[in-house]
């Protein structure tokens, strides 16, 4: 009787690519997004500074940052988080 292993690395799929990076926010740039109840309404953020979970705008106001649906980049909501708020993506 013969008892065989597989020494053999199992079969790569999809799932097991690795991730891309998260785009992040980075200082000095300037992001912006359209309404949406008025596309003539655009919304734009400058990023002064940031930390890890936040940004201080160029205003001074601080945002808290948090990943996007599919984790592939930060979003603020810089008017604050109703229904319809704008969201901005990194």
């Amino acid at each position: 009787m013969q008892i065989f292993t597989d020494t053999t690395a199992p079969a790569a799929n999809a799932n097991d690519a690795p991730k891309p990076a998260m785009r992040q926010f980075e200082a000095g740039k300037t992001y912006s997004t359209r309404s949406i109840g008025d596309h003539n309404c655009i919304i734009s953020v400058t990023v002064a500074r940031r930390t890890a979970k936040t940004i201080i705008t160029s205003e001074g106001k601080r945002l808290r940052v948090s990943p996007g649906w599919a984790g592939e980049a930060e979003t603020v909501k810089p008017w604050g988080r109703y229904s319809m708020c704008p969201v901005i993506t990194a």
